[in-house]
């Protein structure tokens, strides 16, 4: 099953000092390379612009620079770009709508039911029940 990287596995790929980047090489090498990874507008929008940002410690300073990292890491073995093409006003797929902080992590956990895939993050606070089919979407990645 292809795997949408939230932006913090992103990251966590993109700067060699994160706290948790082993735990995001590993899931890479052992599973997304091998099932297929994916990174959507919204995921790469936020790693340009977090990463990028000049107040990000250890990041390459700008979002231009940023943007030299995530084209190496969409040319990384299985990648594919998913489209931002659903809404959270369908409520068929989005039956509830949590708290403004979890909106983004239900969009993308509703984009990977969508695609047939499945959310990978290091997010073990997201519930699941937030999108139909999410439960079997969710994949946490181990953060050691």
């Amino acid at each position: 099953m292809i795997q949408l990287l939230d932006v913090n596995a992103l990251i966590a790929l993109g700067d060699a000092n994160h706290p948790h980047r082993e735990g995001a090489l590993r899931f890479v090498k052992e599973s997304a390379t091998v099932d297929g990874w994916a990174t959507c507008p919204l995921t790469e929008n936020a790693f340009l612009r977090i990463l990028g940002g000049a107040s990000y410690p250890h990041g390459p300073g700008s979002p231009a620079e940023a943007r030299l990292l995530l084209n190496r890491l969409r040319a990384a073995p299985g990648h594919q770009f998913w489209s931002d093409d659903l809404s959270l006003s369908d409520t068929r797929l989005f039956p509830v709508l949590p708290a403004s902080r979890h909106l983004t992590d239900l969009y993308l956990l509703g984009l990977a039911v969508k695609h047939g895939g499945c959310l990978a993050t290091f997010d073990a606070g997201m519930d699941p029940a937030w999108v139909r089919g999410g439960a079997a979407a969710l994949r946490l990645i181990a953060k050691d």
